[in-house]
């Protein structure tokens, strides 16, 4: 067959003499030149285009034929290498345009027919191999069914989309079914496969077939078991994104430079020390996760980063970032919470793209003054840090909104914060006086939170409303009808020599303090020289010196030898006064002569001494004083009978500003029976301590001699002796030196308790504070408060544990087994540490939390997590979440939710991620949304959420209740109510690809919208009140709404919506009108719309009223 198959306007010039007599022909897009070269020699020639264009190696298969790759619309020659020469014997100088032809035309064959499985877009006549079966992939998902030993079929096994015969998108995670284990060598033939998520799984490795995954584009794996990201990923050129958190990672290979297209890295929560440096070679990296893990800095190179746009690395231990971050321009959003920051570089006030930058739990002393330079930050999270002070550049942030202060040492704040379009300003736990006269303009204020300072007043700019009751707590004025409208004047300080100096202060109160009379000394020298005495005033300063001026008493005629530029010297009857001042110089810390001068009268001493800094601030003087006198911080004597009299004898006040009670720690011998028996009853009341020790003698041994005397105590009473329970007792009045746990002789500490138990046994808390970390073990025990038999609330709140360190509180951890529990407790943070999580449950096959208080210390600036649960299986139930950063956060696990109030939080109530879960007999209330997450968020889930109420979360801008992402929900007799946002913002908030089934829900008296539905979520509403009906439905993108016929949008009928009582009135248009096949109300009738029904027989609290009663009986008995 002589045909040829031409290029389209393409001249390939072709070094081979019997080229006309050689067949060409195209399969798939490849030109082939097949003439017999068998015998010859050669092994490969080299396409060689035009300038421009890459060199192309040709090989010669087995069967002789050569093999290039096609290029459409390029000049291209063929020239040779020394086998070409060899086999042709051809000089590539004879080659001229009679070896040339023109190919004006191509045919690329193939399967032509969009339908088949091998469908080929490029081809233009078609060979008789379309496929129409998808065979191949299916085979490949019942290889990962059998390695796995699943029961599923290929088409019913995970989430799979398919296009033309192909699978392009496949999910599977745990809550699926089982989890998978390990992927077949044959996973490799899914070369269509884009995005392949995995996550939730018990992966270890991934097989050698899996580079051949040309086409993915997305691949999730996180929550699996590698200890080390696989290299084979870094064979994966077309990766845009790649998840790898919650594994087990220790360090990132260096290949990962290789992925140049990613566009979106997820390593968080493993346990990665440094970042590779190739990490800059992912310059189109535009989102990065590096959270919970174990960094302490980040790379130089990291600014090469030009595209990133969003940086998350909270939960680290960074101490420093880079010097040249300004440089990142595109950075948006950066989270830096719970690291060890203690300062920002002077180029973070370049990143003028920012919007949201979050600092929390950190120990930053400062901000950079230019941070104003930040003009699009929206968001300033910098809650729980050491800073003194806010620079006034804030006032340029004209964009942000939201500016979070709370839990530092601020004093004062700028006036100018005033021209920011702060929507939300929280400054909690500082210790602010007064706030700036200008903050009552901010005029888009609608939240202020101000608890925890030492404010006792309102400037007449501000308005109370903006101010719910409650975050007013903790101020000067404990009740709210008592904050003034106007501030009267300010008392304090006014002196500005003090270290206690208050500008904003009108009125000094007394309250002035001055540095101890130390710093510099002052005495005068003689010597004869040339027959006349020459005088030298010596100084001894500590702190450096600007200038000085005193009254030499006594000396007449005086002469310096030698003129000093800014000394003066004044004579007065009897004596001089000199002085000298060192514009912009000092005199550094030291001793030595400050000047020397003649007399004709021997002088006396010094007065009116005074000192001053760079600054003009006096500094204390010490001068000889007798014994028995007092010296001034001017320098003066006065008698030690002048102090503390209520009269300013020194001038200064020092006087009176120094009289401080001296406390004396008495310690005491003790060695008979008696006073052993007393130091028992001042352990009990320690104000009977003076007694014990009223007779004995002083000594620096006292301490010990009392922990000995305990010891004979127990000895002379038999305490000590072997106790094996079952009840293990625990007492403030307890001693784990010589307690035995019994009833009569209990332990100090719970933890001894604890550790004492064997299954079945029950440690038992009598109420008192209890200080210390608590660790429970793989035990079926029981540990709780005098609650476990008495059922009375006191005992749940008077019963408080609290920790040791910033970790957590109560710590469940690898339970594997058994089932403890821990009930009947009030849990809180201590303020003396920045505790993150005040229950922590990780990796427990069972637990159960119940009857507990879960609440921060009012007085602490750090917000902890309530409980947080994380690989594990736990049960909570009637217990109270109150005033925490985030309640209960909740992940990888099968969770169990019952009758709990999460209130009052400040980041968001409940988060869920990939989690099954059942919520029944909630009140989630008056918490305060962060980010858009809610005041609960969902996120690829499957949760039943039944008889809870949602009211009166503040959600700002975004939204105020509920946020859905990727997750199956659904929500039984739910009432959401008095949920308020900004005209952005709303109620339920459905992310893409989420399935939410609404059925008996009341929605009424809320802000924004009521439910907002995104990219490919349904979403289908029976039965249920909803206030405007679907007018208040947002539907974008592709997302589908069902809307069932059986909906109403009437009011319920709240019996006291103002007031917080949600039932419903008699008349109600919601009683009977849930769905007839739903379970019926306790009273037997058809299921009521809404978390409360309304009981239309005898009465009787019915079973979900009895739960929330006895919830708001604990609330009631907290408040």
């Amino acid at each position: 067959m002589n045909a040829y198959k031409y290029f389209r306007n393409t001249i390939l010039m072709v070094c081979l003499s019997a080229i006309y007599s050689q067949e060409i022909i195209t399969v798939q897009g490849t030109v082939i030149f097949s003439p017999n070269l068998m015998e010859c020699n050669c092994n490969q020639f080299i396409l060689e285009p035009d300038e421009g264009y890459p060199e192309i190696a040709l090989g010669i298969d087995v069967t002789g034929m050569v093999v290039a790759q096609q290029y459409l619309g390029q000049h291209i020659q063929v020239t040779g290498e020394e086998g070409f020469w060899n086999c042709f014997d051809l000089d590539f100088n004879l080659c001229n345009e009679q070896y040339a032809m023109t190919l004006d035309e191509i045919n690329i064959m193939g399967c032509t027919d969009p339908e088949a499985f091998n469908y080929n877009p490029d081809a233009t006549l078609d060979d008789g191999s379309c496929d129409y079966n998808n065979e191949n992939d299916l085979q490949v998902l019942q290889d990962i069914i059998d390695v796995n030993d699943f029961i599923f079929t290929p088409e019913s096994f995970g989430e799979q989309e398919w296009d033309n015969g192909r699978l392009t998108y496949f999910r599977y995670h745990a809550y699926m079914g089982p989890p998978i284990t390990i992927l077949p060598e044959s996973i490799g033939l899914l070369n269509n496969l884009e995005t392949f998520h995995l996550g939730n799984n018990q992966l270890v490795d991934l097989p050698d077939s899996f580079d051949l995954l040309v086409s993915l584009i997305n691949l999730s794996i996180g929550q699996n078991l590698f200890l080390e990201l696989p290299a084979i990923i870094c064979d994966l050129p077309n990766l845009v994104s790649l998840e790898f958190g919650y594994n087990q990672l220790v360090d990132i290979p260096n290949c990962i430079g290789s992925l140049t297209n990613l566009e979106t890295l997820a390593v968080s929560n493993n346990y990665i020390d440094q970042l590779p440096d190739y990490i800059e070679n992912l310059i189109n990296l535009e989102y990065f996760d590096a959270s919970n893990n174990e960094l302490t800095e980040l790379p130089e190179t990291i600014n090469q980063l030009i595209n990133l746009n969003h940086l998350e690395i909270s939960n680290n231990h960074i101490s420093e970032l880079p010097s040249n971050i300004g440089e990142m321009e595109s950075l948006v959003g950066i989270n830096l919470d719970s690291n060890n920051l203690i300062g920002l570089p002077i180029s973070f006030s370049d990143l003028n793209m920012l919007t949201f930058c979050n600092l929390r739990n950190n120990n930053i002393l400062e901000l950079p003054e230019n941070i104003g330079n930040l003009i699009s930050l929206q968001q300033l999270l910098a809650r729980n840090n050491q800073l003194n002070q806010i620079p006034s550049s804030i006032g340029n942030l004209t964009e942000l909104y939201s500016l979070e202060l709370s839990g530092n040492n601020l004093i004062s704040l700028p006036e100018n914060i005033a021209n920011a379009s702060i929507i939300t300003l929280s400054l909690e736990s500082n210790n602010l006086t007064t706030l700036p006269d200008a903050i009552g303009n901010i005029q888009n204020l609608q939240g202020l939170e101000i608890a925890w300072n030492y404010l006792f007043c309102l400037d007449d700019e501000l308005s109370v409303d903006l101010i719910p009751e409650y975050l007013l707590d903790g101020n000067i004025e404990e009740v709210f009808g008592l904050y003034q409208q106007s501030c009267p004047p300010l008392e304090g300080c006014i002196d500005p020599q003090s270290l206690n100096y208050n500008p904003d202060a009108a009125i000094d109160d007394g309250s002035c303090i001055y540095l101890e009379p130390s710093t510099i000394q002052i005495w005068l020298d003689s010597e004869l020289v040339d027959d006349q005495i020459r005088y030298d005033v010596m100084c001894a300063n500590e702190v450096p010196v600007s200038g000085w001026q005193f009254v030499v008493n006594g000396a007449s005629n005086m002469s310096l030898p030698g003129g000093v530029p800014g000394q003066f010297v004044i004579s007065v009857t009897d004596s001089i006064s000199v002085g000298l001042s060192l514009t912009g110089l000092e005199i550094p810390p030291g001793e030595g002569s400050l000047f020397s001068f003649y007399s004709d009268s021997e002088p006396t001493g010094f007065s009116s001494i005074i000192f001053s800094n760079n600054l003009g601030n006096s500094i204390p003087i010490i001068t000889d004083c007798e014994d028995d006198e007092f010296q001034c911080g001017n320098g003066e004597c006065i008698g030690t009978d002048l102090l503390c009299n209520g009269t300013d004898d020194c001038g200064d006040n020092y006087d009176e500003n120094t009289c401080l009670d001296n406390i004396n720690w008495i310690e005491c011998e003790v060695f008979d029976v008696l006073t052993i028996v007393h130091i028992v009853e001042f352990i009990q009341s320690p104000t009977s301590y003076g007694e014990v020790c009223e007779n004995s003698d002083a000594n620096e041994d006292g301490l010990i001699n009392i922990l000995d005397a305990m010891t004979i105590l127990g000895w002379i009473l038999g305490i000590g002796s072997e106790y094996n329970g079952p009840v293990w007792h625990i007492s403030t009045d307890g001693s784990d030196d010589i307690g035995d746990g019994s009833e009569e002789y209990p332990f100090a500490s719970i933890q001894l308790g604890i550790d004492s138990t064997v299954d079945g046994d029950t440690v038992l808390v009598q109420p008192g504070y209890y200080q210390g970390n608590i660790e429970i073990n793989d035990k079926n025990i029981l540990v709780g408060s005098m609650f476990i038999f008495s059922e009375d609330s006191i005992n749940i709140i008077n019963t408080i544990v609290t920790g040791e360190d910033n970790i957590s509180v109560i710590n469940f951890t690898n339970i594997e087994i058994s089932q403890p529990e821990l009930r009947g407790l009030t849990i809180t943070n201590n303020i003396d540490f920045t505790t993150q999580n005040l229950i922590i449950i990780e990796g427990c096959l069972s637990t159960i939390v119940s009857n507990c208080i879960i609440k921060r210390y009012p007085e602490s600036p750090n917000r902890p997590t309530g409980i947080w649960s994380f690989n594990s299986n736990p049960i909570v139930k009637d217990c109270i979440v109150n005033d925490c950063g985030m309640g209960l956060l909740l992940e990888n696990g099968n969770v169990q939710v019952q009758n709990v109030i999460v209130s009052e939080c400040n980041s968001h109530g409940v988060r869920i991620m990939d989690s099954y879960a059942v919520l029944q007999d909630l009140i989630i209330s008056d918490n305060i949304t962060s980010w858009n997450f809610g005041s609960m968020s969902i996120g690829f889930s499957e949760v039943i959420i039944k008889r809870s109420l949602f009211a009166r979360n503040d959600g700002g801008i975004y939204t105020s209740a509920l946020v859905i992402g990727e997750s199956d929900v659904t929500l039984e007799n739910c009432t959401f109510t008095q949920n308020t946002s900004t005209a952005e913002g709303g109620v339920i908030y459905v992310n893409p690809s989420s399935t939410v089934e609404v059925n008996n829900q009341i929605h009424w008296g809320n802000t924004g919208y009521q439910f907002k539905i995104s990219g490919e979520s349904t979403i289908s509403i029976n039965f249920s009140d909803i206030e405007e009906g679907q007018s208040d439905i947002i539907v974008v993108d592709d997302a589908q709404l069902y809307w069932g016929d059986n909906n109403i949008e009437i009011d319920p009928l709240f019996i006291d919506p103002e007031n917080g009582n949600f039932h419903l009135q008699s008349n109600s248009p919601c009683i009977d009108a849930g769905d007839p096949y739903s379970p019926l109300d306790p009273d037997g009738t058809i299921t009521d719309m809404g978390a409360y029904y309304y009981h239309q027989t005898e009465f009787d609290c019915g079973y979900g009223d009895y739960k929330m009663m006895a919830a708001l009986i604990y609330w009631t008995s907290l408040h």
